[in-house]
């Protein structure tokens, strides 16, 4: 029996896939640049200025506060959030999770 913590976990988790999966439905670009931040972070580690730097060059940047946002369930776009620390949570979040489900990552 699972426990309620992790209940809510896989419940999250699913949630996250989901949202990426809205999110990239018709932007398959996007969807590239994003798994191709996630594999390297994967290989190099979660490195902030190596985030930054991939980021920087893509299609992705130029949407990165809507993005977060929508992740996150936020209607406040605040210019304040720091929008790329929130990215790269997002990105460790889909590298902890090893579901099947999780097409972001390899396996």
């Amino acid at each position: 029996m699972k426990t309620i913590v992790e209940y809510i976990k896989e419940e999250l988790s699913d949630n996250l896939f989901w949202k990426l999966s809205k999110w990239f439905e018709r932007n398959e670009t996007q969807e590239k640049e994003f798994m191709n931040i996630v594999i390297s972070c994967e290989t190099n580690g979660l490195n902030q200025k190596e985030i930054d730097k991939a980021l920087e060059n893509t299609s992705l940047y130029k949407d990165l506060r809507e993005f977060v946002n929508f992740i996150y369930d936020d209607l406040d776009i605040n210019k304040e959030k720091d929008y790329l620390y929130n990215f790269k949570k997002i990105i460790e979040n889909i590298i902890n999770n090893k579901s099947k489900e999780n097409k972001y990552i390899s396996m």
